[in-house]
């Protein structure tokens, strides 16, 4: 940042901005030094203004908390005041995360005064609304990967006012934890600029405030405790225990001025709670657009997976919640786009999340065939080891489990083959992905690993079974024991959500009249000559194969087309 800033009064007249240096307001040019803290019509500019240059300085500015807010005005002025600031602020000429952030603070600031001024969470719900509207009507985007904004609505990329009412007890209880210590209320007053003036107020919490507070504290999952002469305490239990035994104890005995401090232990504590819940399925698994009826099949993988990669963990959630620039989310987040939705890779359907992670070709080369070799590999290796092959590197090529008789000749008791056409005339399609010829006891088991998006897994394993029905009677002619009975032979269809779903019960399922019967992932499982434990590590790994194989290919498309 240089060391004089100027700031034009073009970009006053844009957005009624009112800048404030040392006291005073002016709508000209003001130049700012470096570490001053300027305002935006009432809301504090942060200090970090990036790629300032002198013709566009309006597009690099951030904000920061605290609109002026005059409290003699009624609640129907103040809600009109919040939503014009907003619209202004919309055709302004700011951009991108600066105007994300700026809309953000304005809101915020204005949830602050309404908790302070008692307005209810209806209100608040109102002013919601409104702003939706006015950004549909604007024609607001959120800017890609902003998405820690908890006031902007989901679909501009948000979190949304999905969870305004544990931000409204949070502040609620906050608030009151400042009135308590005897902490003057700052709250500027005056209808015009030019009669600014600043005055500290007190109110004294009537009881209710207190039975209140208490009430939202127990709601949210900790205790809260007041005594006299300004002093409280808050019990907090630990958020990773599953049997919470251990509480941390929170009190402004010794530093009578901890408020803002416990503000932001309690939000971090209500957050982590409900992240907590979201992933045991309880609370916000349900508001998942794309796993609204699949919670409980996916769930398995999260409680035993406790090193969740960083970034896989962040794409993930992204991907979810629609926060990729693929074209049906971009169009979701702005309701009034016309834009192409058709997929640019293979333009075979629209380019929505369900089309890239499990139907759409053209993810070959971002490393769809990848993931699916992740899981086959994964399997092969469960192979080698439970049949003891050693000095194995190569898990595409055959393997072999030999043994010697007394005149040293070696015989081949199990084959595994990988990716082998398998010649007949019945089907040119007859390509598995791994086949087990187990010649001592007689059995071929031929294994298909498929991963579907995962609202789709019936139908594929529905076809998988009858993709390979036929190798039955191709082996069945091919292999016989020595008393010429044929070898017994096993179709075992591996399906895995490309999210993590799994089948977890046998179910009957029909398609073109025919029926049958589909079977749940640990079924599957069970039917590989594999010991216990090492079907359960499968049960575990084969899902998160796929997941990190899904990931890194949406990450790898993102790097293609996020400037698209």
């Amino acid at each position: 940042m240089p060391d004089d800033f100027p700031v034009g009064s073009r970009v006053c007249s844009s957005c009624g901005m009112f800048f404030k240096k040392h006291g005073h307001f002016n709508t000209e040019q003001v130049p700012l030094v470096n570490g001053d803290n300027p305002y935006f019509d009432g809301v504090d500019l942060f200090q970090g203004i990036q790629k300032v240059s002198k013709d566009t300085p309006y597009k690099y500015m951030g904000v920061y908390f605290n609109p002026i807010i005059d409290i003699d005005k009624n609640r129907e002025v103040i809600n009109r005041e919040a939503i014009s600031r907003a619209n202004r602020l919309f055709k302004s000429e700011l951009s991108g995360f600066n105007l994300v952030s700026a809309f953000d603070s304005l809101i915020v600031g204005y949830l602050r005064y309404y908790w302070f001024l008692d307005f209810s969470l209806k209100d608040i719900k109102a002013l919601s609304t409104a702003i939706k509207e006015i950004m549909r009507s604007n024609g607001i985007k959120h800017p890609f990967m902003s998405n820690d904004f908890l006031h902007l609505p989901r679909k501009y990329g948000g979190r949304g006012f999905t969870n305004i009412k544990q931000e409204f007890m949070v502040y609620k209880i906050t608030t009151l934890l400042k009135f308590h210590e005897n902490i003057k209320f700052s709250v500027f007053i005056g209808d015009d600029f030019d009669l600014y003036k600043n005055s500290s107020i007190m109110v004294p919490p009537p009881s209710r405030r207190y039975d209140t507070a208490c009430h939202y504290a127990s709601e949210l999952g900790f205790e809260l405790s007041f005594a006299a002469n300004g002093l409280w305490t808050v019990t907090i239990p630990k958020v990773d225990d599953d049997n919470v035994t251990t509480y941390t104890v929170y009190s402004n005995n010794e530093n009578a001025e901890q408020s803002d401090k416990m503000s932001s232990i309690i939000k971090h504590f209500t957050n982590l709670q409900l992240y907590k819940r979201v992933k045991e399925e309880e609370v916000g698994v349900a508001k998942k657009r794309l796993w609204r009826r699949f919670h409980e099949h996916w769930i398995h993988w999260i409680k035993g997976w406790t090193h969740i990669p960083a970034h896989i963990e962040a794409t993930f959630w992204e991907a979810v919640l629609s926060l990729l620039p693929n074209r049906m989310s971009l169009v979701h987040r702005d309701a009034s786009s016309n834009a192409d939705r058709r997929c640019r890779l293979c333009a075979s359907a629209d380019e929505s999340i369900e089309h890239l992670v499990g139907g759409c070709t053209g993810m070959n080369k971002f490393g769809r065939i990848t993931r699916h070799d992740m899981v086959v590999t994964e399997i092969i290796k469960s192979l080698i080891k439970r049949y003891k092959i050693p000095n194995i590197t190569n898990f595409k090529a055959p393997i072999f489990s030999n043994s010697l008789k007394e005149n040293n000749q070696t015989i081949i008791n199990v084959e595994i083959l990988r990716d082998v056409c398998f010649k007949n005339t019945d089907s040119i399609q007859n390509k598995p992905d791994i086949v087990i010829i187990d010649k001592v006891k007689h059995i071929i088991r031929v294994i298909d690993v498929c991963i579907p998006f995962d609202g789709n897994m019936l139908f594929r394993q529905h076809e998988k079974l009858l993709k390979y029905d036929y190798f039955k009677k191709h082996f069945k002619n091919q292999y016989k024991d020595p008393d010429g009975r044929s070898f017994d032979v096993q179709i075992i269809p591996i399906v895995i959500g490309a999210f993590g779903r799994i089948i977890t019960k046998e179910v009957p399922h029909t398609e073109k009249d025919i029926t049958l019967t589909i079977k749940s992932l640990k079924d599957c499982l069970s039917l590989l000559p594999l010991p216990e434990t090492e079907k359960v590590h499968l049960f575990k790994k084969l899902p998160r194969k796929a997941i990190i194989g899904t990931i890194l290919s949406l990450q790898s498309w993102t790097q293609k087309f996020k400037a698209s």
